[in-house]
């Protein structure tokens, strides 16, 4: 990894002086992946589109829901076939400390992470044993308890004109996915048109199969029209 690089001067000097020394390393087979760190999207979405990294690590957190410049990042990464790892999903634990409630749970911040679109993996850094468990505990967790609408109403960090992939509009009576549906659309709409056709050919039930019913847009906290996006996502993604 490269790691912590956050200032555009900072990102000249590990390119043009510091990256060859890796990929030297790749090249020997003394390491596989080159990977890139940071805090700032800006300049961890200039890495994402280099084409010379093949993983970049930045927080993802539900206290940053609106941060700008993160999801065109998440969308670069996609774009581009470059892995994403989600650090800091308890915003280094200020979320468990700061904000714990029935809510924002070990739980809830890690689901809201792993929703995000473009996102490969999620790394909670546990600083001891009940943290370990506490993030363990995600693989056994029901859709109610995963389910983080409640704590960004409750931390009041997003005002939504997009779906967050929540899906508190489920069950939809055609067993459509829709919070995954619209996450694929908008990694479609971002950039990534293929690498979100391939996802979606493999869900079991497609956008298509929507009813119009209703029953999704009366349910979803932001009051947005999932209908909409299900016929939108039918005709973009197949």
């Amino acid at each position: 990894f490269l790691h912590n690089c956050d200032e555009p001067e900072d990102y000249e000097l590990v390119i043009t002086q510091h990256f060859a020394l890796a990929d030297r390393f790749r090249e020997e087979g003394k390491a596989r992946f080159i990977g890139f760190s940071g805090h700032n999207p800006q300049i961890a979405r200039r890495a994402a589109t280099s084409g010379l990294v093949d993983v970049v690590m930045l927080q993802v957190h539900l206290l940053e829901h609106s941060r700008e410049g993160r999801d065109e990042l998440l969308d670069a990464c996609a774009e581009h076939d470059v892995g994403f790892i989600a650090m800091k999903p308890y915003a280094g634990g200020k979320l468990l400390r700061e904000h714990a409630s029935a809510a924002v749970t070990p739980v809830t911040c890690l689901s809201y992470a792993l929703a995000q679109r473009g996102v490969s993996m999620v790394l909670p850094g546990p600083q001891d044993l009940a943290e370990l468990n506490d993030a363990v505990s995600y693989l056994d967790a029901t859709d109610e308890q995963r389910d983080f609408a409640p704590a960004l109403q409750e931390l009041g960090t997003v005002e939504c004109a997009s779906c967050v992939y929540c899906n508190h509009c489920l069950p939809c009576p055609a067993g459509i996915d829709v919070g995954g549906v619209t996450r694929l659309l908008d990694l479609a709409e971002g950039g990534a048109l293929e690498a979100a056709r391939t996802d979606y050919a493999r869900l079991p039930v497609k956008a298509s199969e929507c009813v119009e019913c209703g029953d999704c847009a009366a349910r979803c906290p932001w009051g947005l029209d999932a209908p909409a996006a299900m016929a939108k996502a039918a005709e973009v993604l197949g």
